[in-house]
């Protein structure tokens, strides 16, 4: 059976929520919620955690130029 990939949540900590926290927790954070949408309590393992599918939401949103609005 082959090995099941996790998530290194190090890498995560270290590289990714200090982006989210500059672009992303102005709006979405523990301070202010636009939209009822909280991205600091979603699940930070984007690969088998309980909100992936909310992170390939964010995914698309980035990548398309939805957001952030502003940056």
């Amino acid at each position: 059976m082959p090995d099941i990939p996790r998530a290194n949540l190090e890498t995560y900590r270290d590289r990714v929520e200090p982006v989210l926290k500059a672009a992303c927790f102005g709006c979405h954070g523990p301070k202010k919620q636009k939209g009822s949408f909280r991205i600091d309590a979603l699940d930070s393992d984007l690969l088998m955690g309980s909100d992936v599918s909310w992170w390939l939401e964010e995914g698309e949103v980035i990548s398309n130029g939805e957001m952030p609005p502003e940056v």
